[in-house]
């Protein structure tokens, strides 16, 4: 018989034989039972210690504050590197991110959403390795054993408890339905499955794009055994046709961050320090590890767990029993899990070494993963080989099910204990930027390449002032802020003599000046790699805008053709008059998106002129408050536009005072360095557009009524205020009076 005869046969076979009953019921409730036993302890207050936990907390903060403005996808993280911005998801894959962010609208807070993201991520997981091999095998036993296998494989385990490592957990958990799905499209008859495979190939590329890069190629070499097997090879063109398709689906993130690469200092990163590759190999004597239990410590790694070393050896040692069967689906996982073991010893070393893109996998037992999916499925392999009997098949299953738990959960306990508070209180901009000073990873994964100083020196005051060798702005200019958001500020700006402005954010490719309504030429300067712009003397309208370069308009564009083409063919498999309906639909998504992207109908802040000017050259150019009401008990946030001439030689810090009408009293104040205390005066650049965030906490029990709102700088060695030269509004003590607020009782 042909080959695509024989693959159809094939899955109408086992077609037929999967009638799902109570018994499926019963061994997927064992297998979610499992996997939660192995979640308990992640549900206690707090976070793992050392782990990137909070680096997933905050990825997904981030995007929030990106959908707040309206930008849907925001290649910049703007509250990234003090406010400054840095290309988080224009090479960070966003899928673990978006998942946290839609928990998180469900109404649990960022600790828990992140959690319950790894939650979801190890129970898919399970249930994506039961349904595999449930099809696979025609076997409910073996369908339990690939469950529990690869939902308490100690490796996932550890990117959850150990490493915090959510996109990766993530990922892991898309394995198995990527392989059932592609799978389904080799054997099936007709092309249903390219759509659904389309999707979960792009999604595991979204979701990490390191495990991608070593697990699609593998998926790729399994198909190629299973067509061999079945005699489908001409399945394969429908099977290449899913790659392509998730491929163009994933585009527009893949696309920019693979040839855009070279404007960040990721190999910096993401290849120096102890991310050398070569550093994790093992000789084989150090392979598996020594004990049945896993640690759940990194000095067990990179080493195989013994449990998944124990499957690994049954399902092999099941071959010769079964060589002749119809379905080689064991012998085909034991050739694929032979790979990533090979890749973890030494004598590798050459292929690492060698092959440059293999270097960005970073850590060889990251290939543990798949592993992990390998045995679980040759584990369970043996009950189609050996042909149990249902009852011993079943007292057999449990038996292992007993040493899966034991394996993943022994350790767990210990691990559980060594937890560190964090709460969702902590989960603000202080605490982000306070991160950023450390050198976090969040901030310096991705720094980018016109950057020539690290990050945390943006925020740490200089022990002298430090221009960056920058030369001071000779006159004053005028500058009036009229709008200002993540991805826009818009000036006026007058100005005797030439100059050169410097705004408030890093130079990235995507950053568009237009003066007067022409493209100016943008260029980053100083060791910040602030955008900045040269004017001339007269009035000038400055816009500054954040959008796409050529290449990621071209990758978008992949990306909504192949999206229109995946609706289309959904749409009309089954009725081609319903093609038309997909063409209409994919256009206005298409539509949709474009006027969506990148924040476009998105409401800058408005801030009020204020032009104020202090001694050292200092200028108080506006201040922004979203509102002019508040309660007692709430923090009023106050935005203040600053600009100097020169880098200050002192740190002066800025006080914010709430007083009464007739400044009998002050009833509220705050005083810290600029934005929030991260941008201290002697790092300022000489002609840089500083927006200062300051946070003014209002006492439960003030008394409603109306207020005056005061600001200034001082000297924190003296405590005497700057001089205000010029202001519109001054109160004794120079005070800059910006106004009346209101305290009120009542709901804003």
């Amino acid at each position: 018989m042909g080959g695509p005869q024989t693959a159809a046969s094939t899955a109408a076979r086992r077609c037929s034989d999967l009638k799902w009953t109570w018994t499926d019921a019963v061994a997927i409730a064992c297998v979610v039972l499992g996997v939660s036993f192995a979640l308990r302890g992640y549900w206690q207050p707090g976070k793992p210690i050392e782990a990137d936990f909070v680096i997933g907390v905050f990825r997904a903060y981030s995007l929030d504050q990106a959908w707040q403005a309206r930008q849907f996808y925001p290649r910049l993280g703007m509250n990234l590197i003090f406010g400054y911005g840095s290309p988080l998801l224009q090479y960070y894959p966003p899928l673990a991110s978006y998942l946290t962010l839609v928990w998180h609208w469900l109404g649990l807070n960022w600790v828990a959403a992140t959690k319950a993201a790894f939650s979801l991520a190890l129970l898919l997981a399970a249930l994506g390795a039961y349904v595999y091999a449930r099809w696979l095998f025609v076997d409910r036993r073996a369908a339990f054993i690939a469950g529990m296998a690869y939902g308490l494989a100690p490796y996932l385990l550890f990117c959850i408890y150990e490493r915090g490592a959510l996109a990766e957990t993530v990922s892991l958990a898309l394995l198995p339905w990527v392989f059932w799905s592609m799978h389904h499209l080799l054997l099936a008859d007709g092309r249903r499955w390219i759509w659904p495979s389309a999707v979960l190939v792009a999604l595991l590329i979204l979701a990490h794009n390191i495990t991608a890069l070593f697990a699609l190629p593998l998926l790729l070499a399994y198909l190629v055994l299973a067509a061999w097997n079945e005699q489908a090879w001409r399945r394969l063109l429908a099977v290449g046709a899913a790659v392509g398709l998730g491929l163009g689906l994933s585009a527009f993130y893949w696309l920019p961050a693979l040839a855009e690469r070279g404007y960040a200092q990721i190999d910096r990163w993401m290849l120096g320090g102890d991310a050398v590759a070569t550093e994790y190999l093992v000789p084989l004597t150090r392979l598996v590890q020594s004990t049945l239990a896993f640690g759940y410590w990194k000095s067990w790694i990179p080493a195989l767990p013994m449990v998944t070393a124990l499957l690994i050896g049954i399902g092999i040692l099941a071959l010769p029993l079964t060589y002749r069967a119809p379905q080689r689906g064991g012998l085909f996982w034991a050739i694929l899990v032979v790979i990533p073991l090979l890749l973890l010893l030494i004598v590798s070393r050459p292929l690492w070494e060698s092959v440059a893109i293999m270097r960005y996998i970073q850590y060889p037992w990251r290939l543990l993963g798949l592993a992990s999916l390998c045995a679980a499925f040759l584990g369970a392999s043996i009950f189609v080989w050996l042909r149990l009997a249902h009852t011993r098949g079943w007292l057999v299953a449990v038996a292992i099910s007993g040493v899966l738990l034991y394996a993943a959960l022994h350790g767990l306990e210990e691990r559980a204990q060594h937890w560190g508070m964090f709460s969702d209180a902590q989960v603000n901009e202080a605490v982000l930027y306070d991160l950023g000073r450390g050198n976090y990873q969040l901030h310096a994964d991705y720094q980018p390449a016109v950057m020539t100083a690290d990050v945390p020196e943006m925020s740490l005051p200089a022990p002298a002032a430090d221009s960056g060798g920058l030369p001071p702005v000779a006159v004053a200019p005028e500058v009036q802020v009229s709008e200002e958001g993540p991805a826009l500020i818009e000036l006026q700006v007058h100005t005797p003599a030439a100059i050169t402005l410097r705004l408030p954010r890093i130079s990235f490719p995507g950053w568009q000046i237009r003066l007067d309504g022409q493209a100016a030429k943008a260029e980053p300067s100083g060791p910040w790699g602030l955008l900045s712009v040269d004017l001339p003397a007269g009035d000038h309208r400055v816009v500054a805008r954040f959008g796409e370069t050529p290449l990621r308009v071209a990758a978008d564009i992949v990306s909504l053709l192949s999206l229109a083409i995946c609706i289309a063919g959904m749409i009309a498999y089954r009725d081609s008059r319903r093609f038309l309906v997909g063409v209409s639909l994919s256009v206005v998504l298409l539509v949709t998106l474009s006027i969506s992207y990148q924040g476009f109908g998105q409401a800058p802040r408005r801030p009020v002129p204020y032009t104020a000017r202090l001694e050292d050259d200092i200028q108080l150019l506006g201040y922004h408050l979203p509102r002019t009401t508040w309660r007692p008990g709430e923090t009023l946030t106050l935005r203040l536009y600053w600009l100097a001439q020169h880098t200050p030689d002192r740190n002066y810090k800025v006080f914010v005072h709430l007083v009464t009408p007739d400044d009998s009293a002050r009833v509220a104040q705050s005083d810290n360095a600029p934005n929030l205390g991260f941008r201290p005066t002697t790092r300022w650049s000489p002609g840089e557009l500083i927006i200062d965030e300051q946070q003014l906490q209002l006492d439960s029990a003030m008394p409603p009524g109306k207020y005056r709102l005061l600001v200034g700088m001082y000297r924190p060695e003296d405590v005497t205020n700057l001089v205000v030269r010029s202001a519109p509004a001054t109160l004794p003590g120079d005070r800059l009076d910006l106004g009346e607020i209101t305290i009120t009782a009542e709901p804003n």
